[in-house]
């Protein structure tokens, strides 16, 4: 029994120690979006509009990063455990290459033609359309900058340098701070002042991020057979979740253009709410992060007794932040959206979105540990599959009670809040399933998780 506690208390400690730079990393990239938007939100609502539009689209190049950065964090993470010291280097290297190419396509496909996506939403005002389409060129040219630190920080997390990561990240977040009211205001730029910021800020993260990894000697500099074959690897183990979150990308264009028949203080109101939504998803991304780092390692080591073990503390840590911020969206939410907005109207209607999606987050945090968990084993089709399946019925659900019923704007929020709650319940469920099929983790079922 006290070695049973010792090995719990250890693995806790192991995982925590993982976990808090990266929750701290993560909790930067947060800080960035939320004084971005605490600075747009002074030149009013329609300018918090423009953001959030533009926002629906770069979405999407994060999602389709993911290819790379999923499939880098996988592979890397299981190599590393396995001690194949030049395999690992030659999986960074491929994810590179990969990632270059997603950047530029990413780049190529957005950035030419942004009046179009744009007017998808068929918005009235002129002003809001022309400062988004400005917004999205700019970032959508920026998408190398962008792509490479995900990348980059994906290999020193994987390598457990997330201390590392996390100061280099505090370098670009304390120059956003700086940048951000002198190119909004000082220079008159507005809108596209935040993003230039944003950029400035993680391009000179982006310059200490490469020198750490080419310090660290993790990426093998030749390139050959090994390499290409690696990077079909990468790509087979990240795109399902890279379709999940395009497909979610789409899904919440689809919203958005629902959300934007109720004007742009709606397109406002959801901007703001995803952001103070967005604390949740920071906090227990890292521990999920931290997790499939971890049980990635223990799978490739051999270690499959413990992986069940790592599950249960994730899911304790990131429980309890979940039921933390439920409180907090249902008690004090009024006050969150008055942080970015002085406008009544967005303030009573976020304080609608706040309350409802509130109800859902402790389920976002099981769905997000499972997947981290599974992600960890290499059985990374499962979270699309749920993810997929049940946001998607969030488009008729929404429609029905945005447009069929009294709930109006509400009803597009309890369709987002409701599937969400099932996605969590039935990924658990998904989880136990495989844990039950590999009792006791003892070694027989390697070849099983390919």
């Amino acid at each position: 029994m006290i070695l049973k506690q010792q090995k719990y208390s250890q693995g806790l400690r192991s995982l925590m120690t993982l976990a808090i730079p990266m929750v701290g990393s993560q909790l930067l990239q947060l800080t960035y979006n939320f004084i971005d938007m605490i600075w747009v939100g002074k030149l009013g609502g329609d300018a918090v509009a423009a953001v959030g539009t533009a926002g629906f689209f770069l979405n999407l190049g994060w999602a389709l990063a993911s290819i790379i950065t999923v499939g880098v964090n996988v592979k890397l993470s299981q190599s590393i455990g396995a001690k194949k010291e030049l395999e690992s280097k030659v999986i960074a290297k491929s994810g590179l290459l990969g990632m270059v190419f997603l950047a530029l396509l990413f780049s190529v496909l957005m950035g030419s033609n942004t009046d179009y996506w744009i007017s998808l939403f068929q918005m009235d005002n002129q002003w809001v359309n022309e400062a988004s389409s400005n917004y999205l060129f700019l970032g959508s040219w920026g998408a190398i900058i962008t792509f490479l630190n995900l990348l980059f920080i994906s290999i020193l997390n994987s390598y457990k340098q997330t201390k590392r990561a996390f100061k280099i990240n505090s370098i670009g977040f304390i120059l956003n701070i700086v940048l951000d009211p002198i190119l909004i205001f000082l220079l008159d730029l507005g809108v596209q002042g935040a993003i230039i910021a944003t950029l400035i800020s993680k391009a000179v993260t982006l310059y200490f991020l490469a020198i750490e990894v080419y310090r660290k000697s993790y990426i093998r500099v030749s390139i050959n057979n090994d390499g290409i074959r690696c990077l079909r690897e990468i790509v087979r183990l990240g795109f399902p979740t890279s379709v999940q979150r395009i497909i979610f990308g789409l899904i919440y264009i689809v919203m958005g253009k629902f959300i934007a028949t109720f004007g742009t203080d709606a397109i406002a109101i959801q901007k703001i709410g995803i952001q103070i939504e967005s604390i949740t998803f920071t906090l227990v991304a890292g521990i999920s992060q931290a997790s499939t780092i971890i049980v990635g390692q223990l799978y490739g080591a051999g270690k499959y007794n413990e992986i069940k073990q790592t599950y249960r503390q994730a899911l304790l840590l990131s429980g309890s932040a979940g039921v933390i911020l439920t409180l907090t969206f249902l008690l004090i939410p009024e006050y969150l959206i008055r942080l970015f907005v002085d406008s009544p109207e967005i303030i009573k209607g976020g304080a609608w979105y706040l309350r409802i999606i509130g109800v859902s987050q402790v389920f976002m945090t099981s769905e997000m540990i499972g997947m981290g968990t599974l992600n960890g084993l290499g059985m990374t089709v499962l979270p699309p599959i749920n993810s997929i399946l049940l946001t998607s019925i969030r488009i008729p659900i929404a429609y029905f009670l945005a447009f069929s019923t009294s709930l109006g704007l509400t009803g597009i929020w309890w369709s987002i809040s409701a599937t969400s709650i099932l996605k969590g319940i039935v990924l658990t469920v998904m989880v136990l399933i495989v844990f039950h099929k590999r009792k006791g983790y003892n070694g027989t079922v390697v070849k099983e998780y390919k």
